[in-house]
Formats: structure tokens, C-alpha cells, sequence
């Protein structure tokens, strides 16, 4: 009986071992697990942190490359309103400075998704594009000057030279018409002048019918003046006043094309271009905003 009693107690004593290894156990295995969850959670966070990280790298960047091209919409302006040749060499320069810029976001955006790397793609081609436009700006503007201050401002100072010979012959024994001949041809000479210059600085279409008027109506009062004047060598100099008249109208529709060329070129290509590239930038910006919030939410 003595020995059945202490059987009984081994195996009580036994089971209690048994149940305290097997609770010890499965509370290593607990803490294990929970480890294993803490460290898991660790590396996702220190991943979204990264990525966070990165895209505010990035939306410095396009938030720079948001002011470059403000900047250089400024500076195509500033350069069509000015003669100063060393605008050029700015404008590529910050082109330049616009593609580099690109290019690092580029580098730095590799661990974004295909359609990101096509949307960045798709803003330097659009900035390399620009290229050919600023290099054609420099060429419309040289020969709109050309056409405008040497040749169409170089006929009309031959044409106010010669009228004023017009009057140095002048004699008192002109008739009256003749002198209100001469005095309104001067009146026409003045106002080709003075419309011509207004409308290449305000572009006014009516102003432009008024130069065309204006050298239609000299050149009858010319033919008018031949017909009345007694004098040979007034007949002799009339012909060709008329003649550079011809020209100047010529000149002056050559002038008002490259001019509307030149402004089309600014304000409607490169502005537009510009814009353009401005508006997928600030899509591309907006994108990177999202992976932000994104990436705090799991921060």
C-alpha cells in the first residue's frame, strides 16, 4: 500500500515538471513569435521611411525645376522685349540647367514604378524640344531686326533725305499748289514715320492700314507734284522717291511677317511648350505628393 502511494506521488511530481516545461516553452515560443512581428514591423517601417524620405528628395527637386521654368518663361520674355545678345547664352544656360535637373530626378527615381520613369521621360523630351525653338529665337530676332532697323528704317531715311532736297529747290516762282504739294508730302513722309515705329512697339493693325495709306497717298502726291512743278530737276528726282516709296511698302510687309513670326515664336510656341511642360511637372509633382501621404500614413 506504502509503495502504491508513493508511486502515485512520482507521477504526480512528474506531470507538474512536464506541465512547467511545456508552459516555459510555449512562452518562449510566444516571445519568439512577438520578436519575429516587432522585428518584421521594424523593417516595414524603416522601408516606408526610406521611401518617404525619397520622395520628399524628389519633391524638392520638381518643386526647383517648377521655378526654373518660371524662370525661363521670364527670360524669353524679357529677351523678346530686348536687343542684348547676352540674353541667349542665359536662356540655353538655364535650359541647360532645367535638363540637368531632370536627369537627377530620373536618377533618383528608379525605385518608382514604369509609369513614373514614362511621365519623366515624357517632361525631358518635351525640354529637350525646347532646343531647336530657343536656337530659332535667336535667328527670328536677328532678322526681324535686320528687316525692321536697317533695312525698312534705312529706306525711309533715304526717302526724308531726298524729300528734304524737294525742298531745298523750292523757288519763289513755284505755284501755290506746288508748295502745298510739297508741304503735304512731307506731312505723309512724317506720319509713314511715326506709324511704322508704333506699330512694330504696339502690334495695333490700324496702325499698320494708316503706313500703308500713308505711302499709297506719297506716292500720288509725287505723281500729283511731277505733273505741276516746271522744274527739270525736280522731274528728275521724283522718279526715283517713287521707286524707294514701291520699296519701303515692300520692306514694310516683309517687316510686319518676320515680326508676327518672331511673336507667334514667343508667345504662342514657347509659351505653350512651356506651359506645357510646367503643367506635366506639376502632375508629376502632385504624384510624388501622394506617395508622401502615402508613406506618412505608414510612418
Amino acid at each position: 500500500m506504502t509503495k502504491l502511494i508513493q508511486k502515485l506521488r512520482q507521477l504526480v511530481q512528474f506531470g507538474i515538471v512536464q506541465s512547467i516545461a511545456l508552459g516555459f516553452g510555449l512562452l518562449m515560443l510566444i516571445l519568439l513569435v512577438v520578436t519575429g512581428l516587432h522585428l518584421t514591423g521594424f523593417k516595414q517601417f524603416n522601408q516606408h521611411f526610406l521611401t518617404y524620405q525619397k520622395a520628399s528628395e524628389l519633391a524638392r527637386t520638381m518643386i526647383s525645376i517648377d521655378k526654373e521654368l518660371s524662370e525661363l518663361q521670364r527670360q524669353i520674355l524679357a529677351f523678346s522685349r530686348t536687343d542684348k545678345s547676352n540674353n541667349i547664352e542665359q536662356l540655353k544656360e538655364k535650359h541647360q540647367k532645367i535638363i540637368n535637373d531632370i536627369k537627377e530626378i530620373i536618377e533618383k527615381s528608379k525605385f518608382y514604378n514604369g509609369s513614373d520613369a514614362m511621365q519623366l521621360q515624357k517632361i525631358m523630351d518635351a525640354v529637350v524640344n525646347l532646343e531647336d525653338k530657343i536656337e530659332n529665337l535667336q535667328t527670328q530676332q536677328n532678322f526681324r531686326e535686320e528687316i525692321i532697323y536697317v533695312q525698312l528704317d534705312g529706306v525711309f531715311a533715304e526717302i526724308n533725305n531726298d524729300i528734304e532736297e524737294l525742298f531745298k529747290l523750292n523757288t519763289d516762282y513755284d505755284s501755290p499748289d506746288v508748295v502745298q504739294s510739297l508741304w503735304m508730302l512731307r506731312n505723309d513722309i512724317t506720319n509713314i514715320n511715326v506709324f511704322s515705329g508704333r506699330y512694330f512697339n504696339k502690334h495695333e493693325s490700324s496702325v499698320k492700314s494708316k503706313v500703308v495709306l500713308s505711302l499709297n497717298a506719297a506716292q500720288e502726291r509725287l505723281k500729283k507734284l511731277n505733273a505741276l512743278t516746271s522744274s527739270q530737276i525736280k522731274k528728275e528726282r521724283i522718279p526715283p522717291i517713287i521707286d524707294k516709296l514701291v520699296q519701303a511698302r515692300n520692306i514694310f510687309t516683309q517687316a510686319v511677317q518676320a515680326d508676327r513670326n518672331y511673336s507667334f515664336l514667343v508667345n504662342v510656341v514657347l509659351a505653350g511648350e512651356t506651359a506645357e511642360i510646367s503643367v506635366l511637372s506639376d502632375g508629376y509633382a502632385r504624384s510624388i505628393v501622394t506617395g508622401k501621404q502615402i508613406g506618412r500614413a505608414h510612418v
